[in-house]
């Protein structure tokens, strides 16, 4: 959208030593850039500083920043996504459900994480503390959290990203369990891997076309001077294999028949 429109686009990798060598705004004028679509920035990163003061129409994928008219903030609802997510597996009968999470030093993490508590409370769940585990390394997470939530009694864990979750597939078949009839597992983001793990990884999906042509929208509203705070677009939840009913709830029907 934004070639058709007019506009030459470059993609720029950010180092932590860039950010730390040159403001923000500073770098955005010597490079003659109008705008900017962000993304991947943890909250420690020095130009989330900058970001809150910025005069460039900057938007931010997964990043919110208060009070700056200059700066919008675009990605999927998470709060949506995770109530999608708890309440498939509640619909299957899993009453107890644990949480996985990369680092909380990322907004977005600490978005989801608060999200899966709140799903839990509005489906009338458990929200027990022990049921979350996180860790900056996939392989910590996993080794220190699935054996305790297994011996739990979690019937089913929600990932905050697909890459730990397609890991805590693996590493639930190691430990001896079957996915989904012993444990069930969802993702979030639906990367390109999700249909080929194995099972096929159910997870919360963000569509990226749609999400780069909502970062245009929003800057094309910056450039404008429409300030825009906030554009999410509605979550999806893709249905695979990785999730099934749990045993018990196979046995009421039986029974009840």
């Amino acid at each position: 959208m934004a070639e058709p429109s007019g506009y030459d686009v470059d993609i720029v990798p950010v180092t932590e030593a860039l950010q730390k060598s040159v403001p923000y705004d500073v770098f955005m004028l010597q490079n003659n850039y109008a705008g900017a679509f962000a993304l991947g920035f943890a909250l420690q990163d020095p130009w989330m500083k900058d970001f809150k003061t910025c005069k460039t129409p900057t938007a931010l994928y997964d990043n919110y920043i208060k009070a700056n008219p200059c700066v919008t903030s675009v990605g999927i609802d998470n709060n949506e996504g995770m109530e999608l997510a708890v309440t498939h597996l509640k619909n299957l009968g899993h009453k107890k459900i644990g949480y996985l999470s990369g680092a909380l030093g990322s907004y977005i993490m600490q978005v989801r994480q608060k999200a899966f508590f709140n799903a839990m409370r509005q489906n009338g769940l458990r929200t027990d503390p022990s049921f979350f585990g996180s860790s900056y390394y996939i392989t910590e997470c996993l080794q220190k959290h699935i054996p305790r939530l297994l011996k739990m009694g979690c019937t089913a864990i929600i990932c905050s990203h697909d890459q730990l979750a397609s890991a805590a597939i693996i590493q639930c078949q190691q430990l001896g369990y079957s996915v989904p009839e012993d444990i069930s597992i969802i993702g979030f983001d639906d990367l390109p891997i999700c249909p080929y793990t194995s099972p096929p990884l159910t997870t919360v999906q963000q569509n990226r076309i749609e999400l780069g042509k909502c970062g245009f929208s929003a800057l094309s509203s910056l450039f404008n001077q429409v300030s825009i705070g906030t554009l999410l677009l509605h979550a999806k939840l893709i249905i695979r294999e990785s999730t099934g009913k749990t045993k018990d709830y196979s046995q009421d029907i039986i029974y009840n028949i």
